[in-house]
């Protein structure tokens, strides 16, 4: 296996999903895995970890919503995209709270999917890019902000005006291509957890 494959580990119930998710992204040259539950992904995952996984929401036993921290436990860095025929806004928010990525209902278009995957991959590897390049002040600023701080409390800590926090926040969150400090503060926390696992 090469340094630059993906490795996808696909949890679902439904053996057929499996059969239609794998051949379509071994088609594309990833590397699949696959798991029937929640507590064989988990042991699929401390054997070989992965990249991204895409977690059927409804599993038996552990749910697709309830594996979401037990794998970014093991594996700080994956990149989470949940897969359901069920889907609901307040599920999805819970997924997104949660630290998923995307959220697909199924049945999964394959075009859609390889698309979601892609943009997975390099928005990961550009976040990791933007990260490893920050300034020593920016990086301050960003362990405040994923603290939760406000702009206020951030000037506050690192004893700088409100304006220069709020500038700092803004190159920030446009340098990471991201809409707001909670999706900062999530590409702060995954980074920080890879590099710390």
């Amino acid at each position: 296996m090469s340094e630059d494959t993906v490795r996808i580990l696909i949890v679902d119930d439904d053996p057929d999903d499996i059969v239609l998710l794998t051949d379509d992204l071994a088609g594309c040259g990833y590397e699949v895995w696959t798991a029937s539950n929640g507590e064989h992904a988990l042991a699929q995952a401390q054997a070989q970890p992965v990249d991204i996984a895409l977690l059927d929401v409804r599993l038996p036993g552990l749910t697709g919503l309830e594996l979401i921290p037990r794998l970014q436990a093991l594996l700080p860095e994956v990149t989470i995209i949940l897969l359901t025929n069920y889907g609901t806004i307040s599920q999805a928010l819970e997924a997104v709270r949660l630290g998923a990525f995307d959220y697909l209902e199924k049945p999964v278009d394959p075009q859609q999917l390889r698309l979601v995957v892609t943009r997975a991959w390099q928005t990961k590897h550009a976040h990791a890019e933007v990260l490893d390049s920050l300034t020593h002040r920016e990086r301050e600023v960003m362990q405040l902000l994923a603290e939760g701080k406000t702009d206020n409390g951030i000037a506050e800590a690192l004893g700088i005006s409100v304006y220069t926090a709020s500038t700092h926040v803004r190159n920030i969150l446009t340098k990471l291509n991201v809409e707001n400090r909670v999706q900062a503060a999530m590409v702060w926390n995954h980074h920080m957890g890879r590099h710390h696992a």
